[in-house]
């Protein structure tokens, strides 16, 4: 009982003194690095703003229902070309319109309702200037016609872009990869996850006998022409979006093109 009992109390002693201990030391005050930490506020840029905001001028007063995607790709200098028409629900009036398309590709034209749109650039970002009317619960198109040399994909896929190489055989294998930076690395359209098309169609002209795997279902192949794939053929589909930065192709020479072409799209 006695050993116990002496036990106890250095145990309590103990327990005193660190009390002691912690209560009378002196607080040491914060280095210079823990208070320029505690101060800094990063800094947000206006390309920025409008890469990551769904609240923008721009981008608040439309959204988008339907891309009909037009693309040839040419793999002899890596460069791609093509449009893409954007059909849209307009949620209040308004006269310019954010399209996003990254350097360094070029935007040749715009149209609405059969008229040339101006459009300025600023960074990734096109900015349409529309003088049709935009009234309240329309449906609108407005076109974009672009080309250039897409960015390379410097370490697909965490950072993406257009890959251009060759298979064992010394053959094209073309690849996108873009979910990390946006579909608008390689075409135009609203680069936001907060606002995704209904349905989308999706052309592409591939070199002879390259043949392309994309998202969708296969709707038709024409020779010399364009491969098509669409989920659903219609600007007022309301099922089945399709999220834009998961808009992926991949032309490349396959055996048995129409098969396994039939199995992708089914997948």
């Amino acid at each position: 009982m006695r050993r116990l009992a002496f036990a106890a109390g250095l145990f309590i002693l103990s327990s005193s003194s660190l009390v002691a201990q912690t209560t009378t030391r002196p607080a040491r005050p914060d280095s210079a690095a823990q208070r320029r930490a505690a101060e800094h506020v990063p800094k947000r840029s206006r390309a920025d703003t409008l890469r990551g905001s769904f609240t923008t001028p721009g981008r608040s007063w439309w959204d988008v229902a339907f891309y009909d995607l037009h693309v040839a790709i040419r793999p002899n200098d890596s460069t791609i070309a093509g449009y893409n028409g954007i059909t849209y629900k307009v949620l209040k009036p308004a006269t310019e319109m954010q399209i996003d398309l990254m350097e360094p590709l070029v935007v040749d034209s715009m149209t609405q309702d059969g008229r040339r749109v101006t459009h300025r650039r600023e960074g990734a970002a096109f900015f349409a200037r529309l003088t049709a009317p935009q009234l309240a619960g329309q449906l609108k198109t407005i076109t974009v016609y672009y080309h250039g040399n897409p960015q390379i994909a410097k370490n697909p896929p965490w950072q993406g872009g257009f890959s251009w190489v060759k298979d064992s055989l010394g053959r094209p294998w073309v690849v996108t990869t873009d979910q990390g930076m946006g579909a608008s690395v390689w075409w135009p359209n609203k680069d936001t996850q907060a606002d995704e098309p209904d349905s989308q169609r999706v052309a592409l002209t591939v070199p002879d006998p390259l043949i392309n795997v994309s998202n969708g279902r296969l709707r038709s192949t024409k020779k010399n022409a364009k491969v098509c794939f669409a989920r659903r053929p219609s600007p007022a589909a309301t099922a089945n979006f399709i999220a834009s930065l998961l808009l992926e192709k991949s032309p490349a020479r396959i055996r048995s093109a129409k098969d396994n072409a039939t199995r992708a799209m089914s997948g």
